[in-house]
């Protein structure tokens, strides 16, 4: 991929790059290890028909690290197609965000509500007015977003 950049800049993208895919492995490797190590508590916190604040915290934990392992492997795979200077790498960066809603924006929302539904059921957290300013984010964000660019 050819650049119009000072050949420092491109030496720092490539630096960064080659840098975030061997970080990226290892990233991958212990999410895995994580779930792995802790599945038997993530299951029974699932299984558990009365789940107290460390069960949805588990169950958080459990849905930031599947949904990191996911957001990891596709830019693992984008950033390494990149490196290598596969035509496909266009297309994985193109459309990098829809996978970005499933593993970062989705997982990362369903973790945060599980965290705060744990610490609704202890007594720590008013959730519904939390939800509502959130509604209220997103709509924000809707507002912004709809009525700029794209």
């Amino acid at each position: 991929m050819e650049h119009e950049l000072l050949p420092e800049l491109v030496l720092v993208r490539e630096t960064g790059t080659y840098v975030s895919l061997v970080l990226g492995i290892t990233a991958i490797y212990l999410m895995c290890e994580v779930m792995r190590v802790y599945w038997p508590q993530f299951r029974a916190a699932w299984q558990n028909s009365e789940r107290g604040p460390v069960d949805f915290l588990l169950l958080g934990v459990a849905v930031g690290f599947i949904g990191g392992i996911g957001d990891g492997a596709y830019w693992q795979i984008t950033w390494s197609a990149d490196w290598w200077e596969w035509v496909v790498a266009q297309y994985l960066i193109y459309f990098g965000p829809l996978p970005n809603i499933g593993f970062r924006q989705v997982c990362d929302i369903g973790a945060s509500i599980l965290h705060l539904m744990g610490a609704f059921v202890r007594g720590d957290a008013d959730l519904r007015n939390i939800m509502i300013r959130a509604m209220m984010f997103t709509m924000g964000a809707v507002v912004l977003y709809g009525t700029t660019g794209g």
